[in-house]
C-alpha cells in the first residue's frame, strides 16, 4: 500500500465510520433498539471525535501553505475531492437521519415518552456540525483566501 492510498483509505474510513455511527445511533432508539436517545447520543459523542480529528488533520494536509498568501492544494490521489465532498455528504446524511429519528420517535403513533427530546435533537445537530467544522471550515478558509485570478 502506498502512502497516498493509506491516506485515502483513512479519510474514506473516517467518513464511513461517521456516517454509520450517525445513521445507526440516531435511528436505533426510534426503531426499538435498547438505547434511549440520550444514551445513543452519549455513544455518538464517544465515537466521532476520533474520526473528526483524523479528518481535520487530513484537511490540513491537503492544503499546504508554502508562504503567506502562497497556498498550494495537493490534488494527488483524489484526496482534495474526498476531503471537500465527503464531510458535506456525511453531514447531509446525518441531518436527514436526525430529523427522521426525531419524527419516528415523536409521531402520534409512537410510544409516549420514548421520542427524541428537543435537547437531544439540538445536541445531534451540534455533533453533525462538528464534523463539518473539523474539515470543511479549513477547506473554506483556504479556498476563499486564495486568489484564483492568477490561475489557482
Amino acid at each position: 500500500m502506498s502512502v497516498n492510498s493509506a491516506r485515502r483509505w483513512l479519510i474514506l474510513f473516517s467518513l464511513v465510520a461517521c456516517a454509520i455511527s450517525f445513521v445507526f445511533l440516531l435511528l436505533a432508539p426510534a426503531l426499538g433498539y435498547p438505547l434511549d436517545f440520550p444514551q445513543a447520543l452519549r455513544v455518538l459523542e464517544l465515537i466521532t471525535p476520533v474520526f473528526f480529528g483524523y479528518l481535520g488533520a487530513a484537511t490540513h494536509f491537503v492544503f499546504t501553505q508554502k508562504s503567506p498568501g502562497n497556498m498550494r492544494v495537493r490534488r494527488d490521489g483524489g484526496l482534495f475531492v474526498l476531503i471537500v465532498k465527503g464531510p458535506v455528504i456525511v453531514f447531509s446524511l446525518a441531518m436527514a437521519v436526525i430529523f427522521l429519528a426525531f419524527w419516528i420517535g415523536n409521531r402520534p403513533s409512537a410510544t409516549s415518552g420514548t421520542g427524541m427530546s428537543v435537547d437531544v435533537l439540538s445536541a445531534s445537530i451540534t455533533a453533525a456540525l462538528a464534523l463539518l467544522a473539523a474539515s470543511t471550515n479549513v477547506v473554506v478558509s483556504y479556498l476563499f483566501a486564495q486568489d484564483t485570478s492568477k490561475g489557482g
